[in-house]
């Protein structure tokens, strides 16, 4: 869901600028830009300057042809990222991509992305990133109880569910209601 969510909107940021492909780049700035993701927790972690690593990624997308097309198609370097990321997923028997998962199939293959400035995320090894499983599970947006959660009030998202009956159901047209009859 976090990463799903992050995808959505990198999908109509690379349709606002007219981008032709869905790039990795496009994916980690909402990824960062959504909030206590795995990739936030670890930035502050290590004190990464992300404020670099924000203008570096802008600077990056502003350099990418524009091009005007229907929808942007995903890259085969987001696809490839994609599954490698639920392989992740998928050998730590769980259900949904997180962006650490994003992060181990970057930190396999870092030619994925093409903006220098993400050497940041690039410094960490798959053992010492499965050793932070624990502080990610404990503070990021992305831990399962927390997806859960916002799961829930997404299906249950604004609904109003009135218990009785439906104010008026019953009155003919024409009546009071009891209410009103005094």
């Amino acid at each position: 869901p976090y990463c799903a969510r992050a995808m959505e909107v990198a999908a109509s940021l690379c349709q606002t600028r007219a981008h032709a492909e869905i790039l990795p780049e496009h994916w980690l700035l909402k990824l960062l830009e959504l909030g206590e993701g795995d990739l936030t927790v670890l930035a502050r972690r290590y004190e990464w300057d992300m404020d670099a690593i924000w203008q570096d990624l802008l600077a990056f997308l502003d350099t990418l042809p524009r091009s005007v097309r229907s929808r942007p198609q995903l890259s085969d370097s987001i696809q490839t990222l994609m599954q490698d990321a639920w392989l992740h997923a998928s050998l730590a028997g769980e259900e949904h991509i997180r962006s650490i998962h994003l992060l181990m199939a970057l930190v396999d293959k870092p030619k994925l992305a093409h903006c220098d400035g993400l050497w940041p995320l690039l410094t960490l090894g798959q053992g010492q990133l499965e050793r932070l499983r624990p502080l990610l599970d404990a503070q990021s947006d992305e831990r399962p109880e927390v997806q859960q959660e916002a799961e829930l009030a997404q299906n249950h998202g604004g609904e109003v569910e009135f218990v009785g009956s439906q104010v008026g159901a019953g009155i003919k047209e024409g009546e009071l209601t009891p209410a009103l009859q005094n």
